[in-house]
């Protein structure tokens, strides 16, 4: 049996490879930006589990004593999904997403479906982040809750002042 000459591929091909190369680009960036962040601020990556906290969550965990963080990693392990889990949900995830992208014809409303669960997925998880990390300070004593907020706005004022003039103040010495 002899199949045609493959031609140039057409418009919707291109659609659709070029959509699955930005939604590949996309996650990339995503998370070496996670991971550059990470070690910019903290010198490494301690744990997997660090990367899936919200990033608006991040910063208040930070200005924890490293002790709190400790806990409130002990309560992610204990309350939330594990890790293996997870990997194994956004294996399945990006699975059918290649399918989808790869299907004749391409259906926007399964690969939107396939996006939509893995952002329920990521809202649940920045809940319970949000909901330990309350629990953590409503534990804490006023002196503590003062210096934690302290400890919070001189992180914002610093990451603020970065944001301005660029990761080179660290190395003129500034605090």
């Amino acid at each position: 049996m002899s199949h045609p000459a493959a031609g140039p591929p057409g418009p919707r091909r291109h659609r659709v490879l070029g959509t699955a190369l930005v939604l590949s680009l996309a996650v990339n960036l995503l998370v070496l930006g996670v991971v550059l962040g990470m070690v910019w601020t903290r010198g490494g990556v301690s744990t997997p589990r660090a990367v899936q906290v919200d990033f608006g969550t991040m910063r208040y965990a930070a200005a924890l004593e490293p002790t709190d963080r400790a806990a409130l990693r002990a309560a992610w392990r204990d309350r939330g999904p594990a890790l293996r889990d997870l990997r194994a949900e956004r294996q399945s995830d990006l699975s059918t997403a290649l399918e989808i992208l790869r299907a004749r014809p391409f259906d926007p409303a399964a690969l939107e479906a396939v996006l939509v669960r893995q952002g329920a997925r990521a809202a649940d998880r920045q809940s319970l982040a949000r909901e330990l990390l309350v629990e953590r300070v409503a534990a804490m004593t006023e002196a503590e809750r003062a210096a934690y907020a302290n400890r919070l706005q001189t992180l914002a004022q610093r990451r603020g002042r970065e944001a301005r003039q660029g990761p080179a103040w660290r190395d003129r010495g500034e605090p």
